[in-house]
């Protein structure tokens, strides 16, 4: 699904021409091998987060990023795959989905939908696009995985079920284990 929330299109209109096209990163925007800002997010409490505070409360500093949204129809399906990724991986990396909020939803919302799919991967907010907007992210699923310096070490899809590719996964675990990313960036999907 097309990030196409007011606050996205807002943030497109702020920064002006070259805001993501399908599988590039915009002009200007933090591209793989870059040293990300240290950006904030928003937990579902309302607690302002940084990149470095997500990268701490992990063992290996590794962050993984999924723009999601409860609303998404290419989102749906997703939930099990992040699920699954968080359980294999979520104590040595932060696996989050980052809702940009392109639908609208409310905190309490998405509570009540991971509650409902039995979901307990943690979500944090881009309520403004301003994530989205830094890394030139135009579609839902595209995904961010940082390396325990903060450096965006891969962007694109989560996965490729009908390849059985798994991009996210790989990188984290690359990652976490201090190797390199085989694959560093995909078209995105959504």
């Amino acid at each position: 699904m097309r990030l196409a929330g007011t606050a996205l299109a807002l943030a497109a209109a702020l920064a002006g021409p070259g805001l993501a096209q399908e599988g590039r990163a915009a002009a200007g925007a933090v591209k793989v091998g870059d040293k990300a800002p240290d950006f904030t997010v928003v937990d579902l409490n309302g607690k302002t987060l940084r990149l470095s505070e997500l990268r701490k409360k992990s063992k290996t500093g590794v962050v993984s990023l999924t723009f999601w949204c409860t609303i998404c129809s290419s989102c749906r399906g997703m939930e099990a795959r992040l699920e699954s990724l968080h359980r294999e991986r979520g104590e040595e990396a932060g696996i989050y989905a980052l809702d940009a909020n392109a639908g609208g939803e409310t905190p309490a919302q998405i509570v009540a939908f991971n509650r409902k799919n039995n979901l307990t991967f943690p979500v944090v907010l881009d309520a403004r696009g301003a994530v989205a907007n830094l890394f030139g992210v135009g579609a839902t699923t595209t995904t961010l995985v940082f390396d325990r310096e903060g450096v965006l070490r891969y962007r694109g899809r989560f996965d490729d079920p009908k390849a059985r590719a798994n991009y996210a996964a790989d990188a984290v675990k690359s990652l976490a284990a201090g190797e390199p990313v085989a694959i560093r960036q995909t078209a995105p999907v959504g």
